[in-house]
């Protein structure tokens, strides 16, 4: 329907699908934090600790994860070896759950809240190798003071500039 509003998060996807679809009128509205609740705690943990905080059910959220876990962290853990690692969120797929025989992975699940787990983490990964729209788990980590390593496809979207807002 040439007729229908679309609200996007991100000009890229406002491209991808006009791309697709010309003929869409699309509205791109960026997505934004609370900085009032999203805020710097200071209570990070004794040894060195990466945070990646997603709805791990989905076989995007798992790719990302497998490949970070598998090419990227025992790079880190080379360099670091108390590292911890926290898999934060929902439903985590099968082969994430398999991730915690690593004893230097904590796979959550569900957490009420997931302010104490982004506060005490040293840096927040977002090393997505697919997806869209604005990550708006990097938003609330920027807004608690978190440093932030991300794939271009992680950071896509937050108005932030490589080596200066995130990594």
């Amino acid at each position: 329907n040439s007729n229908l509003d679309l609200n996007i998060v991100t000009d890229q996807d406002k491209e991808l699908l006009k791309y697709l679809n010309p003929n869409l009128n699309l509205i791109v509205i960026p997505n934004g934090v609370n900085l009032d609740y999203f805020k710097p705690i200071g209570k990070e943990d004794d040894v060195p600790s990466l945070i990646y905080v997603s709805d791990m059910s989905g076989s995007p959220t798992a790719e990302n994860v497998l490949h970070f876990y598998n090419d990227i962290f025992p790079l880190i853990k080379e360099k670091v070896p108390d590292v911890k690692l926290y898999l934060v969120g929902r439903n985590p797929a099968k082969e994430i759950e398999e991730l915690s025989s690593d004893p230097s992975v904590l796979v959550t699940g569900y957490v009420e809240d997931v302010r104490p787990y982004l506060s005490k983490s040293w840096v927040f990964v977002a090393p997505m190798i697919m997806g869209t729209g604005i990550k708006n788990k990097v938003l609330e980590a920027m807004s608690m003071g978190k440093s932030v390593v991300s794939t271009k496809i992680g950071a896509q979207g937050i108005q932030a500039f490589p080596d200066k807002d995130l990594f």
